[in-house]
């Protein structure tokens, strides 16, 4: 790519001044090599611009950071017309992030992602730490899923002082597609929903529904902790709900409901209750939808609420996944008792 001089604050130059820091320290070795990446965070940092921060790693190598922002154009307000909105500039944080190594670097795709993940890592560390210093509410951890599709990257051989490589590098595919539009045909069904449904608010198990749209949203956002948790507390007051209606359903009062909703712990609903009343396999121990939910969902949770868990992409999409499985899984089961309990199922027929 031209013109990279541009766009990186970090030259051959700055690299010398900032090397001269670390002559004779422990954190001098033959640095061979140098790659940067431009990365956009979705918000701001109140940092000094061109700050530096050094972080030194324990198997020859450095990373570096530099701060600085940047100002794109969001709508104050937005009409038809584009020319006719008003737009207003908002501040981003730009960091230029660094990995210094004693090897030589060229492009390679495997040892790129490798290198990108480390710097992420250790920026987020530093993120941390800024959150609990500033206690800055608007800032959080970020991952690939967060950040623009691509990154601005260099790499100098630091022997000739010469740029050998350049291009964008590949992060994600969030670009914005076309979506399919919803049809003519569809808009009856849409208001029938919110007229039989939504407004006369008869379906308690949409507060579960909607719990789970969240999650998909935290999930695509790359928010993989909060979509764990969504996961889980849709599940919860999936079967939480389910088995208030199947105790209503029995002839119970109301007193007796909320004294058995409130003595009976979620997990003896899962393993004693719900097999009573619509059969199925609910040992959390197996590798049915139930064991699996359990697994990779309710104790993924846990560990994430109780042991400071930072959960992977993968663990928080199969986290979601689980959680609609056996959402699934249930809905299959009740509609095989569609004559026992009629007015349970009924609240499935948009599914």
């Amino acid at each position: 790519m031209k013109n990279t001089k541009l766009h990186f604050t970090v030259d051959y130059n700055k690299y010398k001044e900032l090397k001269d820091e670390r002559i004779g320290s422990k954190f001098d070795f033959d640095e061979k090599s140098l790659i940067q990446f431009m990365v956009r965070l979705p918000y701001y940092i109140p940092i000094q611009d061109e700050t530096v921060l050094n972080i030194y790693g324990s198997e020859n190598y450095i990373c570096t950071f530099l701060f600085k922002s940047i100002n794109l154009e969001k709508p104050l307000f937005s009409v038809a017309n584009k020319d006719d909105s008003l737009f207003a500039d908002k501040k981003y944080t730009l960091v230029e992030s660094i990995y210094i190594t004693n090897k030589v670097l060229d492009n390679d795709e495997k040892v790129m992602n490798e290198i990108f993940d480390k710097l992420i890592e250790t920026l987020n560390d530093i993120i941390l730490s800024i959150i609990i210093k500033t206690k800055n509410t608007k800032i959080y951890r970020v991952n690939v899923q967060m950040l623009e599709p691509c990154s601005l990257y260099r790499i100098i051989n630091l022997k000739s002082g010469e740029e050998s490589e350049s291009g964008l590098f590949l992060l994600n595919h969030n670009v914005e597609i076309e979506e399919e539009l919803i049809t003519l045909q569809e808009i009856p069904e849409i208001l029938s929903l919110y007229k039989n449904v939504i407004e006369n608010k008869v379906n308690l198990f949409i507060t579960s529904e909607e719990i789970m749209m969240r999650t998909l949203r935290y999930r695509d956002d790359g928010f993989n902790k909060e979509c764990i948790i969504l996961a889980q507390l849709s599940v919860e007051s999936f079967i939480r709900t389910l088995y208030r209606e199947f105790l209503l359903n029995e002839g119970n009062d109301e007193i007796t409901i909320e004294k058995e909703m409130n003595d009976v712990p979620f997990m003896s609903i899962v393993k004693k209750e719900m097999s009573k009343r619509i059969g199925g396999k609910w040992n959390i121990k197996g590798y049915g939808d139930v064991g699996n939910w359990y697994r990779d969902t309710y104790l993924k949770r846990n560990r994430v609420i109780h042991g400071g868990f930072e959960p992977s992409l993968e663990e928080g999409e199969l986290a979601v996944q689980r959680a609609i499985q056996i959402r699934s899984y249930i809905i299959n089961l009740l509609k095989n008792k569609s004559k026992q309990y009629p007015d349970i199922v009924r609240y499935f027929i948009y599914k």
